[in-house]
């Protein structure tokens, strides 16, 4: 995983927002790259039950996964922990 922290904030949010089902009109959905598979992967791999991340098992992961850049994955999994999706106009009107 490359590049300057934040420099995947954009994509990795409308990867998490079309995840979730939000459709943007005239926009191809977003792609995932190797730093977002691999950062979703560990979220999921890391996640407590309860929205939180257990950050205990974050050396483990950063193994198994073989993470080399430690911080941008960190940012990366704040971003997916803190992401909320826009409520879609369809939600609203159930």
């Amino acid at each position: 995983m490359a590049g300057a922290p934040g420099a995947g904030r954009k994509k990795l949010t409308a990867l998490l927002d079309a995840q979730a089902g939000v459709e943007y009109e005239g926009q191809e959905p977003p792609q995932h790259g190797d730093a977002e598979r691999i950062a979703i992967r560990a979220f999921n791999l890391m996640a407590n039950g309860m929205g939180g991340i257990d950050w205990s098992g974050l050396q483990m992961v950063v193994e198994y996964l073989g993470v080399t850049d430690i911080d941008d994955l960190v940012h990366r999994l704040e971003v997916i922990r803190t992401h909320k999706p826009p409520e879609s106009p369809q939600a609203a009107k159930d």
